[in-house]
């Protein structure tokens, strides 16, 4: 079958009805050689109809449902026409009292392979509605990452967050050409060790302070700071997650240019 499925991968769905059309044969075949009406191994066809609806939907598990009666039902006609194995006579084995017997099984054993088929087949269908959903938002996710991204590195304003123990944890490109700190050496790093000028009180706000580049060269800096509302895990449920999202802007030019004003 897996020769096949290479040569065939076009007609999945068809090989797949095959395949557990033929699963089923066999299955009833192996009941029929242990003790058909009689046999333990009975409730084993109800495998390929639970597997033809997960796999192939609704119809398919009709299909398999349908298959699997016809066939123990073929089971018990031969039964009543004692065409049985002659190695059943060696054993515990006793023919079936009446007809009504057989018709009595034909019938319970119909209804279990269709509701098999139509629950396995409502599940297939719930889980590929599911899947689809998922993955459209997935999609989504993928596209507002992408233009938060853009927006993060694009922007003119220096952003810097920091988690609840005050580790930086995004650092934009303004931050860094603000800064004069490249990006790889601030990132997982204590926001005061990095920055021990920036002081956030906890008074929300705008402040302004001297800043010292990485090359040397003093600005003067604008920021202000806000506590960002994210999700606290589970183990930590009785404490407040403090992150903080920093505004950075260089206001040395603004302000020569007020003096010039003045």
């Amino acid at each position: 079958s897996a020769l096949f499925l290479q040569k065939r991968i076009r007609a999945v769905r068809r090989f797949g009805a095959m395949q557990l059309l033929a699963d089923a044969v066999f299955t009833a075949l192996f009941v029929y050689a242990t003790g058909c009406s009689q046999s333990d191994f009975t409730a084993l066809l109800i495998l390929p109809v639970i597997a033809g609806g997960l796999i192939l939907y609704r119809i398919g598990g009709l299909f398999l449902a349908s298959a699997a009666t016809f066939l123990y039902g073929g089971l018990l006609a031969l039964e009543q026409l004692t065409l049985t194995p002659l190695y059943f006579l060696a054993s515990s084995y006793k023919p079936p009292a009446s007809f009504l017997t057989g018709v009595n099984l034909f019938a319970v054993y119909g209804l279990i392979f269709f509701l098999a088929a139509l629950l396995s087949g409502q599940m297939a269908r719930r889980l590929r509605v599911t899947e689809e959903k998922l993955s459209r938002t997935s999609l989504e996710f993928d596209r507002l990452s992408i233009l938060y991204k853009q927006i993060f590195d694009d922007i003119s304003t220096g952003i810097i967050t920091t988690d609840e123990s005050d580790f930086i944890t995004s650092y934009n490109q303004a931050a860094e050409r603000i800064t004069g700190y490249p990006r790889e050496k601030i990132l997982g790093q204590p926001f005061n060790r990095c920055f021990p000028s920036i002081r956030l009180l906890e008074k929300q706000g705008r402040s302004v302070c001297d800043f010292q580049k990485a090359d040397g060269v003093p600005i003067r800096i604008g920021y202000s700071f806000s506590y960002l509302n994210m999700p606290v895990q589970e183990e930590r449920h009785d404490r407040q997650a403090k992150w903080k999202g920093i505004t950075l802007q260089d206001i040395s030019q603004i302000e020569r240019m007020e003096q010039q004003m003045r």
